[in-house]
């Protein structure tokens, strides 16, 4: 399996039980390493319980290797990474256009 999914879908109707079981299975069949899955949320609530039902579902070394996190946090991620291989100053700040 190399392709993303989106689980859309209204409150309450197992996204997040969804997501960590396609998780669970594709690091259990070995399909995917944990190092391989990003599950993105729009709230730190929802990436908190996915992280936390992922360690229920396969090994809590395992779930901590899988990234979890907003959009947000996704972006500051994707920013780490190109700064840690020095395309830009790694001492970057994320700023609105208010200046905070």
């Amino acid at each position: 399996m190399d392709r993303a999914v989106i689980v859309q879908a209204g409150p309450g109707t197992g996204k997040t039980l969804t997501l960590t079981n396609r998780i669970s299975n594709l690091i259990n069949q070995r399909l995917a390493k944990p190092e391989e899955i990003t599950a993105v949320t729009f709230t730190r609530k929802a990436a908190g319980e996915i992280r936390e039902r992922l360690g229920r579902l396969i090994s809590p070394k395992d779930a901590a290797r899988c990234w979890t996190g907003t959009f947000h946090q996704l972006g500051t991620r994707i920013l780490d990474v190109f700064s840690v291989r020095c395309l830009f100053d790694p001492k970057y700040s994320v700023i609105s256009e208010d200046g905070y």
